[in-house]
Parts: C-alpha cells; sequence; structure tokens
C-alpha cells in the first residue's frame, strides 16, 4: 500500500524526536557535559558527585540512544503496513515506551553507583 501525499513529510517530523535525542546523548556518552542542572541525568545522588554524574550520564546517554534507534527501526519496519492515522500515533508511542523504559533503566542502574 502506497503512502498517501504528505505524509512521508509527517512521519519524518516525528522522526526528529529520536535523531535529536540521539544527538544530544552523545555528548552524555562521551563525557562532554559537566555536572549542570540543566542537561543531562540529573538527580540528586548525581549532582552531588562528578564521578557519578559522568558514570550515571554515560550509562544515561546509551540506553537513551538504543531506545531512540529501536524506536526509528520499529517505524521503519511497521509504519509502512499501517493506516496514516495508526501510523503516526503508532510512531509517537514506540518513542515515548522507549524513553520510558530508558529512563527506568537509567534509574536501576544509578542505584548501583
Amino acid at each position: 500500500m502506497l503512502a498517501p501525499p504528505g505524509f512521508a513529510g509527517k512521519l519524518a517530523i516525528l522522526w526528529i524526536a529520536p535523531v535529536l535525542t540521539i544527538a544530544l546523548s552523545v555528548p552524555m556518552v562521551l563525557g562532554k557535559i559537566p555536572p549542570n542542572r540543566f542537561y543531562g541525568f540529573r538527580t540528586r545522588k548525581t549532582l552531588s558527585n562528578p564521578e557519578v554524574w559522568y558514570r550515571a550520564n554515560r550509562l544515561a546517554g546509551i540506553d537513551l540512544i538504543v531506545a531512540s534507534l529501536a524506536s526509528l527501526l520499529a517505524s521503519l519496519l511497521l509504519l509502512p503496513l499501517l493506516l496514516e492515522q495508526d501510523a503516526l500515533l503508532a510512531s509517537v508511542l514506540l518513542f515515548a515506551m522507549g524513553a520510558m523504559l530508558a529512563t527506568g533503566h537509567s534509574l536501576w542502574q544509578l542505584r548501583k553507583l
């Protein structure tokens, strides 16, 4: 089934969130983001210790990249099989679920640091 005109543009807009998440996560993984209150994996524990900050941000960044890549891949594989409205909703839900899983896993890992 061919996508209706304009459908690819709508999906491209939805793919901005995972791609932007990946772009923002790479500096976290590389340890380029110093402790701060605006950008990174910010908790009381990470803000209280620079070593914990960098380790937790590396792990959180990896989790977010994996979740975003999984969301993009699932969208590419599943969305051509769905109707336009369902495809748009599925794309949003896939990204949101991935972000929630990544956050939960990061919080679980933080307990071990």
